[in-house]
């Protein structure tokens, strides 16, 4: 992983966050973005 951030904390446990992974001198690089839900039962 090259870099990462947290874009939002939505709720106590829903999170929106970015990473991004790759050999950066080799030009081979892929981000995304995703959400993390949490549930308490």
């Amino acid at each position: 992983m090259t870099k990462s951030r947290k874009l939002a904390q939505l709720d106590k446990l829903d999170v929106v966050a970015w990473y991004e992974v790759g050999v950066p001198l080799l030009g081979l690089m892929r981000d995304a973005c995703y959400r993390a839900v949490g549930v308490i039962v």
